[in-house]
């Protein structure tokens, strides 16, 4: 019996600390840039995804696979119009596009808002990133989960 419940309050333990809300590795963007000037590129679909109130990012960190273009990285939170249409890359100043540009650390995600990681290149070559680990938390409705989680998204960016 002591075995059981052991394997229980593990179980959930594991579960509270491994949330899975963005999804696994598969979906792959590749851009060309030039020298100095900024990519920016959505890595999640705008929002908490479908059935969850409350999702804060407390961090996100690229997993980077190759950088022999000497990019900078950086995350932001992009608010659009809902009327606007989805954001996938955007060369050039966010503020140009977005209705509010935040940080993402303690963001908490609305309906209009896209993650994006901009990127600045400082010489020729090639930015590959093959995933991100998202660490976020729910709110009260999932028992306020926490965890980090690697995503759905490649992304590749040439300068030539």
């Amino acid at each position: 019996m002591v075995f059981i419940l052991l394997c229980g309050l593990c179980w959930l333990a594991w579960w509270w600390a491994h949330p899975a809300l963005f999804g696994p590795p598969g979906n792959a963007v590749g851009t060309q840039s030039t020298v100095g000037t900024p990519v920016n590129v959505s890595i999640t679909f705008p929002g908490a995804p479908a059935g969850v109130d409350e999702v804060t990012i407390e961090d996100i960190a690229a997993n980077v696979a190759e950088n022999t273009s000497g990019a900078t990285i950086s995350f932001s939170v992009c608010t659009m119009d809902p009327a606007q249409g989805v954001m996938g890359t955007y060369e050039g100043d966010l503020h140009d596009v977005c209705l509010d540009v935040s940080p993402t650390t303690d963001a908490r995600l609305s309906d209009s808002d896209y993650v994006m990681m901009t990127t600045v290149a400082t010489q020729a070559g090639v930015l590959d990133v093959p995933s991100f680990d998202f660490t976020y938390r729910y709110g009260w409705e999932r028992l306020f989960r926490r965890g980090t989680e690697e995503t759905a998204i490649r992304v590749t960016v040439t300068v030539p």
